[in-house]
């Protein structure tokens, strides 16, 4: 769980986020693959709901239709729900902002 200074840190990318409900695929360690459902979503990160969030590693891809996979790095988990930012090949994250 987020600390109260990593929450308020957080808070203005989730304002730029559009809300979406729509289907995608998580994958990871190569060979594993989970449904999720994308709840918001921006250029720079998402918000989904993975059928087993505890299952989820810190880095994964995300898989949308018409979307080439996106790198990502989870940033907060809160019951159901995880937070991803979204990085590119070497690991590096989209800057805050």
């Amino acid at each position: 769980m987020l600390s109260e200074t990593s929450q308020a840190t957080a808070a203005p990318s989730r304002n730029d986020r559009a809300t979406v409900i729509r289907t995608g695929a998580i994958t990871f360690d190569g060979r594993d693959r989970m449904n999720c459902t994308v709840m918001d979503l921006s250029d720079k990160g998402a918000r989904l709901r993975p059928d087993d969030p505890l299952k989820i590693p810190d880095a994964f891809s995300l898989h949308l239709r018409d979307i080439d996979a996106l790198p990502c790095q989870v940033t907060w988990r809160a019951g159901l729900y995880i937070g991803v930012r979204f990085s590119d090949l070497a690991g590096n994250t989209a800057p805050a902002g």
